[in-house]
């Protein structure tokens, strides 16, 4: 028995649903829609709302509900009965309002009580109208533009009708929207355009010009916040930025510009559109990156002006990477190698190279050394290359003394030879008779370390230089003697 009656409860069931289905039925013949087409934002006139025909019955009393596209904005507690008027072809075109009418935001609906003496024992086409008493702004369109929207009349009967693509158009044009190429960055040196596009009130793209009438060739005015670098001023389609209108067809509602080129990658500058012929709001781009074009050099910005021996640069070497522009290449990791050379060009390298960290990882660019020292006297100066891969640069001359003291001390031209400035020493010479006073001009020449510890460069220089000392000491007695 417990079988049965589970059998007989699903038969049941089933049954049930098959006499719901039965009863659905997709209203008949073609379903109007009125705000279908309609410009976005705005609100239905008075007139027909909606028109269809039920394949069943309407009895008085029953509802009809009015579900509207997403987007639709109801102001449920304005709608009331009398904004509304029900008609039925078949009960003689009378207008009736309906008896109740219910609306939810929420859902986008709208719910009619259709009031029995509107109605006939025949099925007949409905229109259901806006009434001169209904507000303006009760029924908003949606700020979309939108091809896909849904509209739905159910009845309490069964019937449902569906409007699958409901449109809404733009607007009339209010602003220019402008976006540059590549999502604003962009290289220095590369040209790159901007798309202006025409938008209504809601940011909708427009082929409608303020007045309403279709766009065509408008003038627009172009300006920009980049500055010049390095004597190259930004341009727009190969010369200066234009001082007049520039002329463009914008019927489509979108058209971009000839190339603008920046070179300046020190700033984010702006570009802005406005338009002479049309009441329309320009626009402005967001802020634009421009990178450092490719690497082109590196520059020695800070170098050593003097050294003394075994002791760190007051000033230690700095080297930026650039592109062609002077930009620094912000992004530049690489390697760069310092070096000692012995002429101008850095062309002949000294085999007696700086003491310290010569290589150095760019960090955004730059390549900042420290510690860097030169274990040797160097009084004919010597240079300082600075190179990333076949990129170089080359410093100024300066001097490698061996103490601070002896910086300030007159030397000869020759690389090897130093030459000590003369001092004046007082000799007294005693005559049978007499007393004469010389003055000589040397004093024997000092070791500026210990004799162990110089190399075979710094022991020639020395003994050159106790050469010199002796054959002026030499020459000096003799005069005397011949006196």
């Amino acid at each position: 028995m417990k079988k049965f009656l589970s059998i007989l409860t699903v038969l049941l069931f089933v049954f049930a649903i098959g006499t719901h289905f039965v009863q659905a039925a997709d209203i008949g013949a073609t379903i109007t829609y009125s705000l279908s087409g309609s410009t976005v934002g705005t609100t239905p006139g008075t007139g027909a709302l909606a028109v269809f025909t039920p394949t069943t019955a309407i009895v008085g009393g029953h509802s009809i509900v009015l579900t509207f596209p997403t987007g639709t904005v109801l102001d449920e507690s304005a709608i009331v009965k009398a904004d509304f008027t029900i008609i039925e072809a078949g009960g003689g075109g009378v207008a009736t309002a309906p008896i109740a009418v219910e609306a939810s935001a929420a859902s986008r609906t709208i719910t009619l009580y259709v009031h029995p003496t509107s109605l006939n024992t025949g099925l007949g086409e409905f229109t259901i109208n806006l009434s001169a008493t209904a507000l303006g702004d009760e029924i908003t369109h949606p700020t979309a533009t939108t091809t896909t929207g849904t509209f739905v009349v159910t009845t309490e009967a069964g019937d449902t009708g569906t409007i699958s693509n409901v449109s809404f158009v733009a607007d009339d044009l209010h602003h220019y929207n402008v976006v540059t190429e590549n999502a604003g960055t962009e290289a220095a040196g590369t040209g790159f355009y901007v798309t202006i596009t025409a938008r209504d009130q809601y940011d909708n793209i427009t082929t409608l010009n303020t007045a309403g009438g279709a766009l065509g060739t408008e003038n627009f005015s172009i300006s920009t916040t980049a500055t010049t670098q390095d004597g190259n001023d930004p341009t727009y389609n190969a010369g200066a930025l234009p001082a007049t209108p520039v002329a463009l067809n914008i019927s489509s509602g979108t058209v971009a510009t000839n190339d603008f080129i920046f070179y300046n990658a020190g700033e984010t500058p702006t570009i802005t559109v406005g338009s002479s012929s049309t009441a329309a709001v320009g626009g402005t781009t967001a802020a634009i990156t421009v990178n450092p074009d490719t690497a082109d050099h590196v520059t020695l910005t800070s170098v050593p002006t003097i050294g003394y021996i075994y002791q760190a640069f007051a000033t230690q070497p700095v080297v930026e990477i650039r592109d062609q522009y002077e930009n620094v290449r912000t992004a530049d990791t690489d390697n760069v190698v310092i070096s000692a050379c012995s002429d101008a060009a850095c062309a002949t390298p000294i085999v007696t190279d700086f003491t310290g960290t010569k290589t150095k990882a760019a960090v955004a660019g730059v390549a900042t050394f420290t510690g860097i020292s030169y274990d040797t006297v160097r009084v004919a100066g010597l240079y300082l290359k600075a190179a990333k891969g076949a990129l170089t640069d080359c410093s100024s001359l300066f001097k490698i003394y061996g103490s601070p003291d002896s910086s300030t001390v007159t030397y000869s031209t020759t690389e090897t030879t130093t030459t000590t400035a003369p001092q004046a020493v007082t000799t007294t010479t005693t005559a049978p008779e007499t007393t004469t006073t010389t003055t000589s001009t040397n004093v024997i020449p000092q070791p500026e370390k210990p004799i162990a510890e110089m190399n075979q460069a710094e022991k020639n220089t020395y003994t050159m230089q106790l050469q010199q000392f002796l054959i002026q000491l030499l020459t000096q007695l003799l005069s005397l003697l011949a006196k």
